[in-house]
């Protein structure tokens, strides 16, 4: 579908088939299947939404745009070991023939919602853009592919959009299950990227970082926010830090652009997950992502899919996503939230952060 026929639309999904051709090993829970159960779950949204979706076949991102993030002796063996016909690099990282066509069509996607979002008056119409793309981007560094994950999709969509002076400010809120040390890693002395996540305590959780103390460094001391939570947490929980810490936070921070780190991994039924989410937790995680957005970027938010494996779960979180957007009457309400098992040391962890950050932000 062509930039014109998505004119109207509400929200767009931004997609590739590329995507669906690189495969890791059998059985691999980062599959192409994730893909397929959420395209069918748009399909049919499409249509019932009548205009107000649309979905858009994204381009390969430009090589520059990768370079501006990835060492180029990295993406060139990310090709080399791909157009070889594919290999390992490192334990979670299989690679086949497609596999670097689809990086590139993943970070191209990513590139094209948040184009679409910087091109509409999102404030005054109501409009959003989802990437829904693989492999994920979140866990790789600047020369490392890690966690299932090649380039790092939301950091070359967030470096282009402030090389190309686009946008002044951005902000990456990180859903995933996971901690995006990638992420952290590559804007860690950087204070124009503003990156909080919200992550399974490292202690039990790959990759084993993310803890409170780790703030940033020199010019981007204090905006890297890491929000650790014990296995169990729930809805109730989540949403609390949310409140408390997030939303604060970006309203303070003020940035032309929010970008979500939308990995669904989080929810209850996610096999290598731990925490205790709903769809309709993250339904109402998107309501006050969007509320917020349009007090401080004038609406502009774009997400871009990491994790999330639960294929029967997945294409409802993902859904969920859509609803602030649309008219009410297109898409039923989800299921209520629940509270998890961690008030008590989720709101511990929040004390705890908010004496660690005082001197950057207001609460």
């Amino acid at each position: 579908m062509s930039i014109s026929k998505v004119e109207g639309a509400k929200f767009v999904f931004v997609s590739s088939p590329v995507c669906e051709k690189h495969v890791m090993e059998f059985s691999h829970p980062e599959s192409p299947e994730r893909m397929r159960e959420i395209m069918d779950a748009v399909n049919k949204l499409l249509d019932i939404s009548g205009g107000e979706v649309a979905v858009l076949e994204c381009k390969e991102a430009d090589l520059v745009d990768i370079e501006r993030v990835h060492d180029p002796d990295y993406i060139e063996l990310v090709q080399r070991v791909s157009e070889q016909g594919g290999g390992a690099m490192g334990p979670d990282n299989d690679l086949n023939s497609f596999t670097y066509q689809a990086a590139l069509a993943a970070a191209g996607g990513a590139i094209n919602a948040a184009q679409l979002v910087l091109e509409r008056d999102c404030g005054k119409e109501g409009f959003s853009s989802f990437a829904i793309i693989r492999p994920p981007g979140h866990h790789a560094s600047k020369d490392m592919a890690r966690g299932f994950c090649f380039f790092n999709n939301i950091a070359i969509v967030a470096t282009k959009l402030i090389h190309e002076s686009l946008v002044g400010k951005v902000a990456i809120v990180d859903i995933d299950n996971h901690f995006g040390d990638g992420t952290s890693e590559i804007f860690y002395d950087r204070a124009d990227v503003l990156y909080i996540s919200l992550h399974a305590h490292p202690s039990f959780a790959y990759p084993g970082k993310g803890f409170l103390a780790e703030i940033g460094n020199d010019e981007g001391e204090g905006y890297n926010i890491n929000i650790p939570l014990f296995p169990g947490t729930g809805d109730q929980e989540y949403l609390e830090a949310f409140d408390r810490v997030v939303l604060p936070i970006l309203e303070a921070f003020r940035p032309d652009i929010i970008l979500v780190s939308a990995g669904f991994d989080g929810m209850f039924t996610d096999p290598i997950g731990s925490l205790s989410l709903t769809c309709g937790g993250y339904g109402e995680v998107a309501k006050r992502l969007y509320t917020t957005a349009r007090k401080v970027s004038s609406g502009k938010l774009s997400s871009i899919l990491e994790g999330g494996y639960d294929l029967n779960n997945l294409p409802k979180c993902v859904i969920s996503f859509v609803k602030p957007v649309l008219d009410p009457s297109v898409i039923e309400v989800e299921e209520a939230i629940k509270a998890g098992s961690k008030l008590e040391e989720t709101r511990k962890t929040i004390e705890n952060l908010k004496d660690i950050l005082s001197r950057f932000w207001p609460f």
